[in-house]
């Protein structure tokens, strides 16, 4: 029964990532229409429009990739496993970006200085991720009167 759940699980989630992966990727693409007929003239709206979408693009992409993974045979884990890494670089890489792009010079665009500086943002994406890592598997986790306990399945806690 545990087994099925987690089929399910991973259907449920290998099913709307892409289908988010799409939807944000087609925000992406609104906006940049909307830009090149210069129906969006304002740079704070188009690098608002441009970016956010770009950000929860990325994030979607590592979790349909988690997916893919988890359907993978055994012996092609190692290239799906390779494609999880990749993505993963890609997400913070792009996340870092443009999350400096919507915070700090989207608004500086209008003339208004958002505070903490650079380095706060950054020193932030940098705790707030791993926060998010940890919450989704603390949140997911289905005993969780065995929260990551480095004691072996076996053993009684």
């Amino acid at each position: 029964m545990e087994n099925k759940t987690k089929f399910n699980n991973i259907s449920k989630t290998g099913f709307w990532a892409p289908l988010f992966s799409v939807l944000f990727y087609l925000a992406f693409d609104i906006a940049a229409i909307l830009n090149m007929s210069g129906i969006l003239a304002s740079q704070f709206w188009i690098s608002i429009l441009y970016y956010t979408p770009s950000i929860f693009l990325a994030l979607s992409f590592v979790v349909m990739m988690v997916s893919i993974h988890h359907y993978a045979p055994p012996d092609s884990k190692i290239y799906s496993h390779i494609g999880v890494t990749l993505a993963s670089i890609y997400a913070t890489i792009n996340c870092f970006i443009y999350i400096i792009q919507v915070l700090i010079i989207a608004p500086t665009i209008v003339g208004v200085l958002i505070w903490p500086p650079l380095f706060y943002i950054s020193a932030s994406v940098g705790i707030i991720y791993p926060l998010a890592a940890v919450l989704i598997a603390v949140l997911f986790r289905r005993n969780s009167a065995r929260l990551y306990s480095f004691c072996p399945p076996d053993h009684p806690t």
